[in-house]
């Protein structure tokens, strides 16, 4: 009788240990990586930054939001930029596929604009994901770059730089 109840015992550790590795990963409720440098020796770009800034993604009920919070950036010679038409690229996997949406912003006294900060989108925007999202899906966030207008480098990456 005891060795029934051992195996019998072991057997249900099995099944649960079997049941714990067939779960689904937890949902990831959010991305957010600081920029630096683009890192490229042979990089023609004309901006850089000169403060601590971030990129975040974020879903949302029936959307997914992309936020830009640059501060301090400048030309070469260290003034700040203004100007219109800068552009954020992430590019994601969804499904496998690549896709490599651009989000344009602007630039005041070397800060993004509040009113092109945040962009978002829909989970039915076919045109961005490549077909309609549904809720759960995963989105693999693969490599973000920051490009002042007329560049065709980008001044800014998610990175982080060493201490």
């Amino acid at each position: 009788m005891k060795r029934k109840v051992v195996l019998v015992a072991l057997l249900a550790s099995g099944l649960g240990v079997a049941l714990v590795t067939q779960a689904a990963a937890p949902p990831a409720k959010g991305y957010s990586s600081s920029l630096t440098a683009n890192t490229d020796p042979g990089s023609s770009a004309t901006a850089q930054l000169t403060k601590a800034s971030k990129v975040q993604i974020k879903p949302a009920t029936g959307n997914v939001c992309f936020t830009i919070k640059l501060k301090g950036v400048t030309d070469l010679s260290s003034a700040p930029i203004t100007n219109t038409g800068n552009t954020m690229t992430v590019r994601v996997a969804v499904n496998n596929v690549t896709h490599s949406p651009d989000f344009n912003f602007n630039l005041a006294n070397g800060n993004v604009t509040p009113d092109t900060a945040k962009q978002c989108v829909s989970n039915g925007d076919s045109g961005t994901w490549g077909s309609a999202l549904t809720a759960g899906t995963q989105i693999e966030v693969r490599q973000i770059t920051i490009t002042r207008t007329g560049d065709s480098d980008p001044f800014a990456v998610a990175g982080v730089t060493t201490k």
